[in-house]
């Protein structure tokens, strides 16, 4: 028997388990962290960027017809979405947490996360456009 560990969001837990599973597991979280750094290193942060050169022009939401349509329909569209499509969302956009962290807290893949943006992402169309 080995002892392994893993993050269950709030604390470190050690579990007995067989040899095989362990490699399995240590596999798991190789992969995950590649995951993570792939993800990691293609952000680039607004700092990094000005300091490059990079300008941004930001203009003020009256100035602008469609931003302000756009705002008055965002409530509707959001009373459409379902208590986990929010949550998500919430995760992603205003908490900043990655969708490899998500993943492993839902249990479910990358993918699984994207897929479920992405149809958060059409149903807001929907409703935006």
């Amino acid at each position: 028997m080995v002892t392994i560990q893993y993050f269950d969001g709030n604390k470190h837990i050690s579990v007995e388990v067989n040899e095989d599973f362990a490699k399995a597991f240590q596999q798991m979280e190789k992969e995950d962290a590649l995951t993570e750094r792939k993800e990691t290193r293609r952000h680039e942060s607004l700092d990094e960027l000005i300091s490059k050169g990079y300008e941004f022009i930001q203009e003020e939401p009256e100035e602008n017809e469609w931003m302000q349509e756009m705002l008055k329909k965002l409530p509707g569209a959001l009373k459409q979405l379902t208590y986990e499509q929010l949550w998500l969302i919430e995760q992603v956009f205003y908490l900043g947490r990655s969708k490899t962290d998500i993943s492993k807290e839902l249990v479910i893949s990358n993918g699984a996360i994207s897929h479920r943006l992405e149809r958060i992402f059409e149903k807001l169309k929907k409703v935006l456009i």
